[in-house]
């Protein structure tokens, strides 16, 4: 719920990550007509405003940072934050 604040796309244009208002990172499958594919709990206490794939770790972190004022690395596999 709440708007999407933050959209990225990963390093080879596969997935797509967005963050919003109710603190989750969803990450989009583009060859699936966007399908959501995994939600993941960030651990943010306010709204995302900036979540991206780390460049050169194969889609596997999302690095982002929010209201609260933290930045958080979050492995994509594990949902591990």
């Amino acid at each position: 719920s709440g708007c999407v604040n933050t959209v990225s796309w990963s390093e080879d244009g596969s997935l797509l990550v967005s963050g919003s208002d109710d603190c989750d990172l969803n990450i989009w499958k583009w060859e699936q007509n966007l399908r959501l594919v995994s939600n993941i709990v960030s651990g943010h206490t306010g709204n995302i405003f900036c979540g991206k794939f780390v460049p050169c770790a194969n889609n596997s972190l999302i690095v982002s940072c929010a209201l609260d004022g933290c930045v958080r690395l979050t492995d994509v596999q594990r949902h591990v934050v």
